[in-house]
């Protein structure tokens, strides 16, 4: 388990995922879009495949 704590940016606020765990997700951020949403209490961030996938 890895701790965050939230950072402000602007009006909003942020946490940043380490390049390991966005590794691991096979996430690129530079090009993946990800579905952020609640369930269940939780904050889920899911990658979005393409058609081609």
């Amino acid at each position: 388990m890895i701790e965050k704590k939230f950072l402000r940016s602007g009006n909003s606020w942020c946490v940043v995922i380490p390049s390991s765990v966005l590794q691991i997700l096979g996430i690129n951020p530079e090009e993946d879009p990800v579905q952020l949403f609640l369930e269940n209490g939780n904050i889920v961030i899911k990658p979005i495949k393409s058609k081609d996938d």
